[in-house]
């Protein structure tokens, strides 16, 4: 893991040659980079999967400002190098959140860069992400590439539904809280429940089972 970040850190002096003609400026935040990099892959060796995530969130990490009052967090090795960018907030096609973006020209117009995927490469095919739902959170630790079928398993509950539960719905009818869950287009009936919370235990254990680290619980757990 220390020579991935001493390579990556590399490329990216290479890749801006404004940062390459300022080698010496930007050696402490390759340096910072390194270490915490060393850090980590030591946790990775001796510790578990719910300790690693936590060492991911107590290493260091600055905000970007964005526009609309929005900060950006990001791990100290690439504020500098992201940071000679002007990021805004851009709202969601559902107006739930915001991602941080900038736009490139081009010859024929412009395209819009966002932060999320310009940090972990764009991958044909894959998206990216954020494992916490929270689409300013550009950490590394909460990044991942995934397929569009990942993404959406990992999407938050619908906006308007009965229930603020992920795979919980109130069935009129029956007068009882329903869970379900679709597995691969399929949709799959967990059961009727008096308590909301019971339906919502229901979908957590299915959507555990089915969709492992790419599952959305409904509840926090004790690496969030």
């Amino acid at each position: 893991m220390l020579m991935r970040s001493v390579w990556w850190n590399l490329g990216k002096l290479k890749a801006n040659s404004c940062i390459s003609r300022n080698l010496f400026l930007y050696l402490p935040c390759f340096w910072e980079g390194a270490k915490r990099h060393l850090f980590l892959a030591i946790v990775f060796a001796t510790s578990s999967h719910v300790n690693r995530t936590v060492a991911f969130k107590f290493t260091r990490m600055k905000e970007i400002k964005l526009t609309q009052g929005k900060v950006a967090l990001v791990d100290d090795e690439d504020y500098e190098w992201l940071n000679q960018w002007k990021w805004h907030a851009m709202p969601s096609k559902s107006k739930r959140n915001f991602y941080a973006v900038r736009n490139e020209k081009q010859e024929n117009g412009h395209r819009t860069i966002y932060m999320h995927v310009f940090i972990m490469g764009k991958i044909i095919g894959l998206k990216v992400d954020h494992g916490d739902c929270d689409e300013l959170n550009n950490q590394r630790y909460n990044l991942r590439h995934c397929t569009h079928q990942e993404n959406c398993r990992n999407a938050k509950h619908r906006i308007n539904c009965s229930s603020e539960y992920k795979g919980v719905f109130w069935d009129g009818k029956m007068k009882k809280w329903r869970a379900s869950i679709r597995v691969n287009g399929k949709a799959n009936h967990l059961g009727f429940f008096d308590i909301e919370t019971d339906a919502a235990e229901a979908y957590r254990a299915s959507s555990t089972k089915h969709f492992g680290e790419f599952a959305k619980t409904n509840f926090k757990q004790g690496n969030e």
